[in-house]
């Protein structure tokens, strides 16, 4: 699969396959009710989405757009976040209002293994470079959950802001989690679990996405309908790029990146 954005429609149940060059459609695929997150299997050929209220995730060609799976657990309940963890073959999900971590085989789609985080609302998961930790924002606990990835071990849940929800793991920034209801990034430590720095990002940020070439991370803020810019080396937000109201936050992290993408570094310097 290559030079194609999907997008997730949650209102309509489906997915746009959209041409990432041209901006076409090219197809929509229906989904299970309220679809949430998509990442695509460690060699290509699987797309895998989570319909949060549906309960279930979907396993999906991205040839042919067919159904290869339906996967249901009766501790699903809102399964949400999802990652990929390339080295194992694995996909990391988590399930928000059950408050556990699944970990699926990439090449069955069987879950192998799944256990509590013992926090509260449980939504997002972000993995380390090399893939030896998870890192799950609780949005209801005010932290973050770490585990060790081969032991399936919890090492620490470290305090961050209030309602956590957008986790990423940058090379040399370290753990970066948005704070949905106080509008601030903390900055962790992935090693010691220790905040490190923080900044602050517009209303209600959700997600956090590094730019292509890591200098930057992207953070859509849901209720004042902008993006944060976050300067990787010093940690600050250098700029806010305002999208139309009413603009997904899918679509806000495409548009910055493109930005990005486009040569906006060198001008923000």
């Amino acid at each position: 699969m290559t030079d194609q954005l999907l997008v997730l429609n949650k209102d309509s149940d489906t997915m746009s396959v959209i041409d990432a060059d041209t901006g076409e459609t090219e197809r929509v695929v229906e989904t299970e009710f309220n679809p949430h997150e998509i990442a695509v299997g460690p060699d290509g050929e699987t797309v895998y989405v989570t319909c949060s209220l549906g309960d279930t995730l979907l396993a999906f060609d991205p040839e042919t757009w067919e159904r290869t799976a339906e996967i249901e657990h009766e501790g699903f309940d809102f399964p949400h976040g999802l990652a990929v963890r390339e080295s194992a073959g694995e996909l990391w999900l988590a399930s928000t209002y059950s408050s556990r971590v699944y970990v699926l085989d990439c090449g069955t789609d069987e879950i192998v293994d799944h256990f509590p985080t013992h926090q509260d609302k449980s939504h997002m998961v972000a993995l380390t470079p090399d893939e030896e930790r998870a890192f799950v924002a609780n949005i209801g606990s005010a932290n973050v959950t770490a585990i060790d990835c081969e032991e399936r071990r919890i090492l620490g849940d470290p305090t961050v802001g209030e309602e956590p929800e957008g986790i990423a793991v940058h090379p040399e920034a370290g753990l970066l989690v948005a704070n949905q209801e106080d509008g601030m990034l903390s900055v962790l430590d992935p090693d010691t679990l220790e905040q490190t720095n923080r900044a602050l990002l517009g209303e209600t940020p959700i997600r956090v996405v590094p730019s292509p070439d890591g200098r930057y991370v992207l953070v859509p803020n849901r209720e004042s309908n902008d993006v944060s810019l976050i300067d990787t080396e010093h940690v600050r937000d250098v700029r806010v790029h305002q999208i139309l109201e009413g603009t997904n936050e899918i679509m806000r992290v495409i548009i910055s990146r493109r930005v990005l993408m486009e040569g906006a570094t060198e001008v923000i310097r």
